[in-house]
């Protein structure tokens, strides 16, 4: 994505969420997202082939994104609390976009976004555990973790942040790295 293309989707991504401050995520208008843009209609769609792909993009460039170098460090904890610290900054985003659920859920967004980013951030390539799990494919990987993120992420939106994005942080690598078997005893 060239430079010009990044700033018009920041452009676009701001005025989106600059709009959602007043009126549902439905009610928003590619129209009014442009003209909070100042860029023509067709500009939009140059980039974006609706205002939910807008969302993924927001998620993606801004949410997920920036935890990169630091995963691609082996540094989890710090990269799920980066995430997590830009999912509280984006907190109007997030608690209306968990509302939704006609024509695109929250569910249908974020694990869209979220099997993008671990299929960039783990090549298919570099899987080990293939050896270890002839029957699950990658793809059935992908999309585990990105439904468990989706899910505690809504749980967390949807009790309003109760753990700092550190403490939450914390709860995901201890859900993860404790088989629930341990979790029972």
């Amino acid at each position: 994505m060239t430079k010009r293309n990044f700033t018009t989707n920041g452009l676009l991504a701001d005025s989106f969420k600059s709009l959602i401050e007043k009126k549902s995520i439905e009610k928003v208008t590619i129209k009014e997202i442009t003209d909070g843009a100042g860029v023509i209609r067709p500009t939009f769609y140059n980039h974006f082939q609706d205002k939910y792909e807008l969302i993924e993009w927001i998620i993606y460039a801004r949410i997920l994104e920036p935890a990169m170098a630091p995963l691609r460090k082996g540094q989890y904890r710090e990269a799920l609390f980066l995430s997590l610290a830009n999912i509280e900054k984006e907190k109007n985003l997030f608690t209306k976009l968990i509302k939704l659920d006609v024509p695109v859920s929250y569910e249908m967004i974020m694990t869209s976004s979220l099997k993008k980013f671990i299929k960039e951030v783990f090549p298919y390539s570099d899987r080990s555990y293939q050896l270890q799990f002839k029957y699950v494919s990658p793809e059935m990987f992908d999309d585990y973790y990105a439904t468990i993120f989706c899910y505690w992420i809504k749980k967390w939106v949807m009790y309003n942040f109760n753990l700092t994005p550190s403490d939450m942080a914390d709860l995901c690598i201890k859900l993860l790295a404790t088989p629930m078997i341990d979790m029972m005893r």
